[in-house]
């Protein structure tokens, strides 16, 4: 009962798969004609670490996922597996009070294994941390968490954080 998402699917677009979260593509993150790929929970902490071990592959440009923190369609943050310039990275994107998402930091990595992508909430900032085999890597630290805000976002729904997919049409 806590799951949530963001408007209603007219079909499901999550299951589980031997144990695990899988997720079909949605719309993407700020498509008001759509619905995104995410579930996520109420952030009720303003404290709190969120952590998930990734299975994915981007097979190309545009292709997206992993943990998003979302606000409103303006006002949100993807942390996870995409491609850029044609190789997988791990990559920041935030969206702060605007239409588009802004690239805040980018790493290249292995695509094939689990990689660990981990949010750590601490008052007014966050970070991002990933873990390919066996080694954990900062990504970014310290970013300004109130892009997240109701205060500066509007609204009054909180952040919701979760998983989310998105590849686009081919």
């Amino acid at each position: 009962m806590e799951w949530i998402g963001i408007r209603t699917p007219q079909k499901p677009f999550y299951h589980l798969a031997g144990g695990a979260l899988a997720l079909d593509s949605g719309a993407r993150l700020g498509d008001l004609n759509g619905v995104p790929a995410f579930i996520g929970r109420r952030q009720q902490h303003s404290n709190a670490t969120f952590s998930t071990t990734l299975r994915y592959t981007p097979d190309r440009e545009g292709d997206r996922a992993g943990p998003a923190a979302v606000q409103s369609d303006h006002s949100n943050l993807f942390f996870g597996l995409t491609r850029i310039a044609d190789k997988p990275v791990v990559a920041l994107y935030t969206r702060d009070a605007a239409d588009t998402d802004g690239l805040v930091a980018c790493a290249p990595v292995v695509a094939s294994g689990p990689v660990t992508l981990t949010i750590r909430v601490t008052g007014g900032t966050i970070g991002f941390d990933y873990g390919v085999g066996g080694s954990t890597k900062t990504l970014k630290d310290d970013i300004d968490a109130t892009l997240l805000s109701t205060k500066k976002a509007g609204g009054f729904v909180g952040t919701v954080i979760g998983l989310y997919h998105y590849s686009p049409a081919r």
